[in-house]
């Protein structure tokens, strides 16, 4: 059986791919000196916070995977006192500054909380975390496999490289590394991607894909720059929760919150005053109903209340801004994961989950009356008045009279 010809295109590509990554090669060792002086100096970080254990590398530095232009995966291992996890990372954030380190970036809202920075004399990127036995273990696997077949290391050398140049993945967005979310997760998201640009071309609108780095004004001001005077409209939608009653409540944890809610729209807010894009419509912030006060929720409210006063704010000085309080979602993210009694709780609480269709009605209902800020979310009458007045009171009584009128019992599934 004959085998099919050889796209010559796709061999140039794939040849200068892999040309690039030997060139990259001559470079290890230079690197490989730079990772060891950071590795002495994060566990000289170790010590001074009475931390026992130890600072290594893994990834692509341990599983010989790493070239010239490989970032430094390093974690500590061990105990770090009475301190959680964030706060102990946010301690090295403070000292890091101060020890030859730049561009530091806390991202607790990754799957595996870490601190980004870069190293100033060899100008490598570092990602710090904190006892990810998984990681280790798995950069030990790949080592193996490497060890037992050689075209395993080559394959995945340039397989690593090709998912980091094409912008393919990043555990700071909470997804899979290189390795795994190469091949994995690049095919569904074009798909899904697939169907968004044919569904937007049926409307006449040209979609693309592209990252934006909203941690740092200089992140924004990149992305919005390349933009201007293009920009139309813009949806701040990204979210952090880091929920604690008050006595375990930190500051870290106000930091992880804050970072991805109002900084971030501060961020573009300031973009948006420098860099002008005349035929800007809008801009939507997602806030919460978090914001009237939430059990738990101290930093999420704080952060949402912000917004909403960023969106008065840009509307009171002539620019479009509007802020959402949105509920609860019945059909996505969380609630899609609950069990059938949880569900059933909660519907039966004073402010149950809405569907998307309702959610988007909402939406449009609120943004018809030109407000800069509003909110969507629907209300159990008889249980919403049940917690705020007791049985016995007159506007209570008349509640229950006026509800049992004119609206339905909640049934077990929840109030419609």
């Amino acid at each position: 059986m004959s085998q099919p010809p050889l796209d010559h295109k796709v061999v140039a590509l794939l040849t200068k791919d892999l040309d690039d990554v030997m060139k990259a090669n001559a470079l290890l060792e230079e690197r490989e000196k730079a990772a060891k002086r950071i590795r002495l100096v994060l566990a000289g970080i170790a010590r001074q916070l009475c931390m026992t254990g130890e600072v290594q590398a893994f990834g692509s530095f341990s599983n010989g995977f790493k070239t010239g232009t490989s970032d430094l995966d390093v974690v500590f291992l061990g105990t770090t006192g009475t301190d959680n996890t964030i706060s102990v990372l946010g301690k090295f954030a403070s000292l890091a500054a101060d020890l030859g380190f730049e561009n530091v970036t806390k991202i607790f809202s990754a799957s595996v909380p870490l601190v980004k920075f870069t190293d100033v004399k060899s100008q490598m990127e570092v990602d710090f975390c904190i006892n990810n036995e998984l990681g280790v273990r798995n950069s030990l696997l790949l080592q193996s496999y490497s060890r037992c077949d050689n075209r395993v290391l080559l394959l995945g050398r340039l397989v690593k490289d090709w998912a980091k140049k094409h912008e393919l993945v990043g555990t700071a967005d909470g997804y899979l590394n290189s390795y795994a979310a190469g091949l994995r997760e690049a095919p569904k998201a074009a798909a899904r991607h697939g169907e968004v640009q044919q569904k937007a071309a049926e409307l006449g609108v040209k979609v693309e894909q592209g990252r934006m780095d909203m941690s740092s004004q200089a992140g924004v001001d990149k992305c919005i720059k390349e933009i201007t005077p293009n920009l139309m409209g813009f949806i701040h939608s990204a979210g952090v929760l880091q929920d604690a009653m008050l006595p375990n409540q930190t500051w870290e944890k106000f930091e992880a919150v804050y970072d991805s809610k109002h900084r971030a729209a501060l961020y573009l807010h300031d973009s948006l005053d420098r860099f002008q894009n005349p035929n800007l419509q809008f801009l939507w912030l997602f806030s919460s109903t978090s914001a009237y006060g939430n059990m738990g929720q101290s930093n999420y409210s704080a952060s949402n209340s912000f917004l909403d006063a960023l969106a008065r704010h840009r509307v009171a000085t002539g620019k479009p801004c509007t802020a959402i309080h949105w509920g609860a979602w019945g059909e996505v993210g969380m609630a899609a994961n609950m069990d059938e009694g949880m569900r059933k709780r909660v519907m039966m609480g004073p402010m149950p989950y809405f569907s998307v269709a309702q959610g988007l009605q909402g939406l449009e209902g609120g943004l018809k009356t030109g407000l800069p800020e509003f909110s969507v979310f629907i209300v159990n009458p008889p249980a919403m008045f049940g917690m705020i007045q007791g049985d016995g009171h007159p506007t209570q009584r008349y509640m229950r009279n006026w509800t049992s009128e004119w609206l339905p019992t909640p049934s077990p599934s929840g109030y419609q």
